[in-house]
């Protein structure tokens, strides 16, 4: 009888021969009992399946909609394709009220039979039963860098900073407390406010400083580099009083009165991954690598990350290149580079960006959605810094994440390696094997045990790996860096000096 209800609800229309139906299932027993999800929420599954299955996007839209016809916490949806796309394989992940599953994608190939019931997946892979605690969190921002009146500073009687985050992708929930600091009497030009949060205990959850109003800042008040993390401890240590933090915001300043040349460079030659499926690119089949970011010169972060953003009049990925012109050094080094003129009235400090990188095939991953965004995940970009004191500048960069080709030496457990050059200034690399195809996450966390990067969290193959640690966004001091799979777990002391 469960079937047939789910059909009647999940299928607009009658099927007939010819089609297969795919039936998608995700239990929410946790999340409902954590109090991420409730009934009434929206649940919805988006993919590279969706034109397939008769929508005219994909990645997006509401038409995939789960339902728990049963009670039983395991939400299914029925969808229909046409036979002829037996073989193909699709991606997908759940969403829940506009939150996607932040684990990789599930996939699955389609098969030539006339019902295919995929496997109960957990949302976000979590099944275990966790204990709730709720933290109270004492944040203290210092603004003395930038504390001012007027235009390009902070100015405390129009502007304010605000933490955000803490409850994205369902990990954690605000349960009371000002998102906004206050400014305190002493120590001046600083900024306070006490959160209460509920997560899960010795998880983690993620935010940011903001600050308003946005047209007074750039990257509309949002700080630059990675998100700050907090690590969820135990109910009875009362407010936990995190270190003081300069908030890595940018005022908007007085405009460039000169033309600045900044040459920019990627190097292609360390063995680089397409960070949507791990996979390494071939970097001798590279047809572009391309430049996007926060000013127009470079795009203004415009367009689709497709090949599309490269034509036109005022292309939003500006092409680089490997043939010793324009900027670029020495042809066929794999060193892709150019020259860009920002001219006079271009926005002077900070500006954030990323590479994109075309090769046959890469237009198609991630489903073809934004699939040349392919080099770093949110919160890990490049920066670079326009001053009227210089008229020429430089920002030189390495692709994320690296792999190396096993070799006979190659470790038969799971290590670590230690990191060179250290202490390093700004980018490091150290290596550490896999022994069997696992689950593998690497992650650096600061002296006071708090997240400051995810450097890899996916599944690897059996290899010897190399990484790469571009320190150009944090702070001076002592780093751990830490390699979890399984029961495993390594660690790693690298230091900071700038």
């Amino acid at each position: 009888m469960k079937k047939l209800i789910l059909i009647l609800i999940g299928i607009t229309g009658l099927t007939f021969a010819g089609n297969i139906q795919v039936m998608f299932r995700v239990n929410m027993n946790m999340q409902i009992r954590i109090g991420y999800f409730h009934t009434v929420d929206t649940l919805v599954v988006r993919g590279d399946f969706q034109i397939d299955a008769g929508d005219s996007i994909v990645w997006k839209g509401n038409r995939f909609i789960l339902a728990d016809v049963d009670g039983d916490s395991v939400y299914t949806l029925s969808a229909v394709f046409p036979d002829s796309r037996a073989g193909k394989t699709y991606n997908f992940k759940f969403v829940m009220h506009e939150v996607w599953e932040p684990t990789p994608n599930h996939s699955f190939i389609l098969e030539n039979v006339l019902t295919q019931n995929l496997p109960v997946y957990y949302f976000a892979n979590d099944s275990i039963s966790k204990t709730m605690v709720t933290n109270s969190i004492r944040f203290t921002a210092n603004l003395g860098d930038i504390y001012g009146t007027g235009m390009g500073v902070f100015d405390p009687n129009q502007d304010s900073i605000l933490v955000y985050g803490l409850d994205w992708e369902n990990l954690g929930i605000i349960v009371s407390g000002e998102r906004k600091l206050m400014e305190v009497l002493s120590p001046a030009k600083r900024f306070r406010t006490t959160l209460r949060v509920k997560g899960p205990l010795g998880d983690s959850t993620k935010w940011k400083f903001r600050a308003l109003p946005e047209v007074r800042f750039k990257d509309s008040g949002w700080e630059s580099g990675p998100d700050r993390w907090f690590v969820y401890t135990t109910d009875s240590v009362g407010t936990v009083l995190l270190p003081e933090i300069k908030p890595l915001v940018t005022p908007y300043v007085p405009p460039t009165t000169i033309p600045i040349t900044c040459r920019f460079s990627i190097n292609m030659g360390l063995h680089p991954l397409n960070r949507y499926n791990r996979e390494p690119i071939p970097v001798d089949q590279i047809e572009f690598v391309g430049i996007k970011g926060g000013d127009p010169a470079i795009g203004n972060w415009g367009g689709n990350w497709t090949v599309s953003d490269t034509t036109g009049p005022n292309p939003t990925l500006i092409l680089l290149n490997d043939k010793g012109l324009d900027g670029d050094l020495t042809a066929n080094d794999k060193i892709w580079s150019r020259n860009v003129i920002f001219p006079v009235g271009s926005n002077t400090g900070k500006s954030e960006y990323k590479f994109g990188c075309m090769y046959p095939g890469a237009d198609t991953v991630n489903g073809g959605f934004e699939p040349l965004d392919n080099e770093a995940g949110d919160g890990l970009n490049h920066w670079f810094q326009l001053s009227n004191t210089q008229p020429t500048i430089s920002s030189n960069q390495y692709w994320s994440l690296q792999p190396v080709e096993k070799t006979e030496s190659a470790f038969d457990c799971f290590k670590i390696s230690q990191n060179y050059p250290n202490p390093f200034n700004p980018v490091t690399k150290f290596t550490y094997s896999v022994p069997a195809d696992a689950h593998v996450n690497l992650t650096l966390y600061n002296i006071m045990g708090e997240k400051v990067l995810t450097i890899f969290d996916g599944f690897q193959h059996a290899s010897d790996y190399e990484a790469v640690i571009d320190g150009s966004q944090l702070s001076s001091g002592v780093y751990f860096c830490k390699l979890r799979s399984g029961s495993y777990s390594g660690t790693i002391k690298m230091v900071l000096m700038k």
